[in-house]
């Protein structure tokens, strides 16, 4: 009900999100500079454009409003309510 829990909540949220995005972006950068010097070189490119999906990846699943944390957290306990109901019906 306090309004400023949750814009600290969301303030520290960033923070932690904050130095793993900034690497990451680090690296893509890197990795596209890498790109454009491969030319012609098919594994290293290969390579490169394998780790840069990876790290893409990774932005993604870093990259999350305070919204969509909220309904991952809803959908977790939804799950783990709908477990338990399904363990009290066969217990």
């Amino acid at each position: 009900k306090n309004p400023n829990l949750l814009i600290e909540f969301q303030h520290y949220l960033e923070l932690w999100k904050a130095e793993d995005l900034r690497k990451l972006h680090t690296l893509r950068r890197e990795l596209l500079s890498r790109l454009e010097t491969a030319r012609g070189n098919h594994s290293e490119i290969a390579k490169l454009e394998k780790k840069l999906t990876e790290i893409v990846l990774k932005i993604d699943e870093l990259d999350f409003s305070i919204d969509a944390f909220w309904a991952e957290i809803m959908q977790l306990c939804d799950t783990q309510e709908a477990g338990e109901g399904i363990d009290r019906k066969s217990g």
